[in-house]
């Protein structure tokens, strides 16, 4: 297994896994198109990093990371507005969900911790080792940039996500309901 950058040509890949292994969150329900969209913005974000686990040539998990989410949910707000429209078009019950994303809680301005974003495995490839080593490549390109520690949040109803987390050494910080859902909130240290 190898633990890369990701590259312009991972985003279809990348976009996939996601839509895949984490549908159940608000962003795999803004649907495939959203995707690939938001992570070629983040691709471009100097405060955003992604690294792609692969095994023979082939995107097998992948981890993204910010370390100013207010500076990605403007502009995200500004350059993929038209994308979360029509997807809203085409499934109304999304509209209280969308309305409600400016109140994520890490983009409380306070907050100026970094986050990871999202980190996924293929399950055929989970129980490898794969999370973990990407989750502490995460750590050291956080210390790189001279972050002490960071943060994750997760549904607690993802009682894998959860158990993994914590048996890894991420202590909970806090619970918050966050679209009608109780988040978890993991701090970790670089």
């Amino acid at each position: 297994m190898t633990i890369r950058k990701l590259e312009h040509q991972d985003i279809t890949d990348v976009a996939e896994i996601h839509q895949k292994y984490l549908s159940d969150g608000l962003l795999a329900n803004l649907g495939y198109n959203f995707l690939k969209e938001f992570y070629e913005l983040l691709s471009r974000e100097k405060s955003s990093f992604t690294f792609v686990a692969t095994e023979k040539n082939k995107i097998i998990g992948f981890v993204t990371m910010a370390s100013d989410l207010n500076k990605i949910k403007k502009k995200a707000i500004r350059k993929l507005w038209y994308v979360v429209l029509l997807r809203v078009l085409k499934n109304p019950n999304l509209i209280t969900k969308v309305l409600g994303l400016p109140f994520y809680p890490g983009f409380e301005k306070d907050t100026q911790i970094p986050e990871i974003l999202s980190l996924a495995v293929t399950s055929e490839n989970r129980g490898k080792g794969i999370g973990k080593a990407l989750l502490f490549k995460s750590k050291g390109e956080f210390k790189k940039r001279g972050f002490k520690s960071f943060l994750l949040s997760v549904r607690s109803n993802m009682k894998e996500a959860n158990a993994f987390y914590q048996k890894i050494g991420l202590k909970s910080v806090k619970v918050a309901n966050f679209l009608g859902e109780e988040m978890v909130f993991y701090k970790g240290r670089c």
